[in-house]
């Protein structure tokens, strides 16, 4: 596969784990979610609390996506929510 195919092929699909996990979310537990993001809970203990409900979405693909560096298209839900700003 040529480097221009894989781009393509990331841009058509490109939702991490979280992402996913966020868009399949019923109404009120997107509303939990929108909460901790506007707590700024630390990223381990949201994806502790995913794991515990089954949820396989670990505490650096929580961090990624918060922070903007996952592979998610920008205007994602809560991509780069936590990103700090120079």
């Amino acid at each position: 596969m040529s480097l221009r195919e894989a781009q393509q092929r990331l841009q058509k699909t490109a939702v991490c784990r979280l992402g996913s996990l966020i868009d399949s979310l019923d109404k009120d537990d997107k509303s939990v979610f929108a909460e901790w993001v506007g707590d700024k809970k630390p990223a381990g203990w949201i994806a502790r609390v995913l794991l515990s409900e089954g949820h396989q979405c670990g505490e650096k693909t929580v961090k990624r996506h918060l922070d903007g560096l996952c592979n998610c298209l920008e205007g994602s839900t809560y991509k780069g929510a936590y990103r700090v700003s120079a």
